[in-house]
C-alpha cells in the first residue's frame, strides 16, 4: 500500500509538466464530451441549449465553448436538483453536497466517488508541489471535526490513514488547539484566512508558538496582510489553494510564488469583461467549467470571484497556465461577550440548511448583536423565520439577533463580498 501511494505521488508530480498544446488537446477532448453528455442526459441543459438554437457537436475546443451560455449562481440556484442531474446518474451512488454559499446563495450539486476521487486527487498534486510527503504529520482545520461523506472515499482518504492526519473543528476552543500544535507537531498545518487571523491574534498574547513547516490557507480570499502577518508569525511559508465546491481545486500556488496554477486539466476557466474575453494581464469575472462533473454538470458558471490570467511561463517549469490578484469570498470570525470566537461556517451552515433561504449575509455589529440579511423564498417567511430563531438561539445564547427580510443585501454584487461581516472582531485584531 506505501508503494502505491509513493508511486500515485510521484505520478501526479509528473502528470503537471505537461506542454500547453497537450493541456489544449486534453481540455478539448474533455470539453466535447461534457457537453454531449449534458446535452444528451441533463433535461435543463438540453431545454436549455434547444432554447439557444445550440447543436453540442459544434463545441470542438475551448474556443467554441463561447457558443454556450452563461450562467449565473442565482438562475442555477433557481433550477431544481431533478432537472440538474443527469438521467443516467446513479443517485445511489451519489451525495448531495450543499456549497459553501461564499456569496449567500447556496447551491446543491450531487459528487460520485469517481469524481472525488480526481479532484482528491488534483489536491495532492498541489501539496506534493508545495513539498508535502507521504509520511508528514498534517492538521486541517475545518467548519468541523467529522469529515463529509465524500471526504471518506479514494486516495485522499488513504493518504490521510497513512499520514496520522488529525481534523479539527474551526468551533473548538483556540487555545485547545494550540496546545494540541505543541505537543503533536504537525508539519503542515490548513485552514481558511479568518482563522490565521485568530491563530496569530492568540498567539501573540500567548508567547509559545508552534513550529509548522509550511502551511495552507484555502477556502477563503488571502489578502496581503493576512499573509504577511502568519508568516511574521508562525515563520512558515504560506501556499494559497483556491478551490470551489461546486467544481473541486482550480488554481494553486507553488514555491515560486509567481502566480496560481490552474487545473487545466479538470477545468476550463474563462476570464470574462461584459461577456468577452480579457487579454493577459487584464482583470475578469471568474467562469469555470468542470471537465470531471457528471452527475450535476457545471458549464460556463459565474463564480463570483474576480482574477487576472497572465501568459508569463512560471520558473517552476510546469505547463499548468497562470492567474493572479484573486478576489473573492472574505468572511470574519463572530465573537461572544464571553470571549469566544465562532467559526464563520457555523452560521453559513444553519442558514444553507434552512428551507427558504435563497440569498444572505451576516453582520455582527460593535456591541455584540448580529444581523441577518436574507432574501427568503415567497410565502416561506413565517416558516423560515421561525427555524432561524430556533437556530440562533442555539448558536447565540446570549446574543440580541434580528433577521432582516430584504429586497437588496449590502454590498451583494462587489468583487470583494463580505458574507460573514464583523465590525468587531475586526477592531480587536487591528486594536
Amino acid at each position: 500500500m506505501m508503494f502505491q501511494v509513493l508511486r500515485d505521488w510521484a505520478w501526479l508530480d509528473h502528470s503537471q509538466w505537461l506542454e500547453r498544446e497537450k493541456l489544449a488537446s486534453i481540455q478539448a477532448r474533455k470539453l466535447r464530451s461534457i457537453v454531449n453528455h449534458a446535452y444528451g442526459q441533463v433535461p435543463f441543459y438540453k431545454k436549455l441549449y434547444n432554447e439557444w438554437g445550440l447543436e453540442p457537436g459544434r463545441i470542438r475546443d475551448a474556443a467554441d465553448i463561447q457558443r454556450l451560455p452563461l450562467l449565473g449562481r442565482q438562475e442555477l440556484a433557481r433550477v431544481p436538483l431533478k432537472e440538474r442531474t443527469a438521467l443516467d446518474a446513479d443517485l445511489k451512488a451519489c451525495i448531495p453536497i450543499t456549497t459553501s454559499g461564499s456569496t449567500g446563495t447556496p447551491i446543491t450539486i450531487l459528487d460520485d466517488s469517481s469524481v472525488d476521487a480526481y479532484l482528491e486527487a488534483l489536491y495532492l498534486r498541489f501539496l506534493w508541489a508545495c513539498g508535502v510527503r507521504p509520511l508528514d504529520k498534517t492538521c486541517r482545520v475545518k467548519a468541523r471535526s467529522a469529515p463529509f461523506p465524500n471526504e471518506r472515499l479514494g486516495l485522499w482518504s488513504t493518504f490521510r490513514n497513512l499520514m496520522r492526519h488529525k481534523r479539527l473543528a474551526a468551533a473548538d476552543d483556540i487555545g485547545e488547539h494550540v496546545k494540541f500544535y505543541l505537543s503533536w507537531k504537525p508539519d503542515l498545518l490548513t485552514a481558511f484566512p479568518s482563522y490565521y487571523r485568530v491563530l496569530t491574534r492568540f498567539l501573540e498574547q500567548a508567547g509559545q508558538v508552534p513550529v509548522f513547516k509550511r502551511v495552507v490557507t484555502e477556502a477563503e480570499l488571502l489578502d496581503q496582510s493576512t499573509r504577511e502577518h502568519i508568516n511574521q508569525i508562525l515563520h512558515a511559508e504560506v501556499f494559497d489553494f483556491y478551490g470551489l465546491n461546486e467544481v473541486g481545486g482550480v488554481a494553486w500556488e507553488c514555491p515560486t510564488h509567481t502566480g496560481y496554477h490552474v487545473n487545466a486539466d479538470s477545468l476550463l476557466v474563462e476570464f470574462l469583461r461584459d461577456g468577452e474575453a480579457v487579454s493577459s494581464g487584464e482583470q475578469g469575472q471568474v467562469y469555470v467549467t468542470s471537465l470531471q462533473k457528471m452527475a450535476t454538470p457545471i458549464l460556463r458558471y459565474a463564480t463570483g470571484d474576480v482574477a487576472t490570467p497572465i501568459d508569463d511561463e512560471c520558473p517552476c517549469g510546469r505547463g499548468l497556465p497562470l492567474i493572479k490578484d484573486i478576489q473573492g469570498r472574505i468572511v470574519d470570525f463572530i465573537l461572544t461577550r464571553d470571549g469566544r470566537y465562532l467559526s464563520p461556517y457555523l452560521v453559513t451552515r444553519m442558514l444553507e440548511h434552512t428551507a427558504g433561504v435563497q440569498r444572505y449575509k451576516v453582520i455582527q455589529n460593535r456591541d455584540y448583536s448580529i444581523e441577518l440579511q436574507l432574501k427568503i423564498s415567497c410565502g416561506r417567511n413565517e416558516t423560515t423565520i421561525r427555524e432561524l430563531k430556533h437556530c440562533c438561539r442555539d448558536a447565540f445564547p446570549d446574543t440580541p439577533v434580528s433577521i432582516n427580510i430584504v429586497d437588496h443585501i449590502e454590498n451583494e454584487d462587489a468583487p470583494k463580498f463580505r458574507l460573514v461581516e464583523s465590525h468587531l472582531t475586526r477592531s480587536v485584531e487591528s486594536g
